[in-house]
């Protein structure tokens, strides 16, 4: 694996640690420290997973696809659902976590805004860095619509545990 390969994983972990000191600064509780430097390796991990070359996959399906450069593209979304599927979901639920801690009032439509962004920008990205340096990823619809529900389960779950906690 080269060192250009691991560019954009690193640019990106750059970039949300920047943000984690901010954050970790701005309100100096125990509280705020822990949810900052969990975001921190949280997010360093997830891109691990989606920016870097694909090693494995946990997907036992066969997919139709088409190429686009260098890049495979799955765009019949619900061919399978399969655990790599599930894992997608499960992925990005943290997110929800966060996005919920770090908001806490956000309608539907804003938490469906931003988890429809995160997904397009993960498979988006990924498309880019596959033409760029061959990332040997898949673009993958079901991702943008998993990443979503992850999302939008995570932020709900969480204030769900909220309101009963508080009742």
């Amino acid at each position: 694996m080269s060192l250009i390969n691991q560019v954009p994983f690193l640019t990106f972990s750059i970039i949300i640690l920047i943000f984690g000191i901010h954050f970790y600064k701005q309100k100096p509780t125990f509280w705020n420290h822990l949810v900052a430097i969990t975001f921190v390796v949280y997010s360093i991990c997830v891109f691990h997973l989606i920016f870097t070359v694909a090693k494995f996959s946990f997907s036992t399906s066969i997919y139709q696809y088409i190429s686009i450069g260098k890049a495979h593209i799955v765009v019949i979304p619900f061919q399978n659902f399969d655990l790599e599927s599930f894992l997608n979901i499960i992925m990005t639920l943290p997110l929800g976590i966060y996005l919920y801690l770090f908001t806490k009032r956000l309608n539907f439509m804003k938490v469906f805004s931003f988890s429809l962004l995160i997904g397009l920008f993960n498979e988006t990205t990924q498309f880019i860095l596959d033409q760029l340096i061959n990332l040997n990823r898949t673009v993958d619809i079901m991702d943008v619509i998993n990443n979503c529900l992850g999302i939008i389960i995570g932020y709900y779950l969480t204030k769900l545990i909220k309101k009963a906690i508080n009742n």
